[in-house]
């Protein structure tokens, strides 16, 4: 299709063209990368917007069809995002406390003995707690409370 007036610096497809793929994924990944890390994707839709200036400037896109892409490829970053974030995060995290037996030495270093004594005297509050039931086996691993086997009814 020839324009009046209008010089296209590299020639382009003849089909179709919107919504400009290149701006798509160049949006898309710019607002991946800021859900995950706001400076890197500030840099990365920068980049995304000057790549859709640069579709336009070449004459191988209106700028409807570079608008349309990066709409779409915003929207679709931000509508998987909740999904990728679920998909790619751990649950919880083991916490350095409970990840270190007492006794051993933490991820940070060697555990330094307290320069005050302890009492050998139990705490008020493990003196007051009643004991817990003990569970008995019947058989090999099976558990019972009061005689009868766990997970049985009757």
């Amino acid at each position: 299709m020839d324009h009046q007036g209008l010089e296209v610096l590299v020639g382009g497809k003849t089909d179709f063209s919107f919504v400009s793929d290149h701006a798509t994924l160049a949006m898309a990944l710019g607002v991946g990368l800021f859900v995950a890390h706001r400076g890197f994707g500030l840099a990365a839709i920068g980049l995304a917007l000057a790549e859709g200036f640069a579709r336009v400037y070449l004459g191988v896109h209106y700028p409807t069809d570079v608008i349309g892409g990066l709409a779409l490829g915003t929207a679709v970053a931000l509508l998987l995002a909740p999904l990728a974030l679920a998909l790619l995060t751990p649950s919880s995290p083991p916490s350095p406390a409970r990840a270190a037996a007492p006794g051993s030495s933490a991820p940070g270093g060697p555990r330094r003995r307290s320069s005050r004594r302890r009492s050998r005297s139990p705490s008020p509050a493990s003196a007051v707690r009643p004991p817990e039931p003990a569970a008995r086996t019947a058989g090999p691993g099976r558990l019972t409370a009061g005689g009868k086997p766990l997970g049985e009814t009757a």
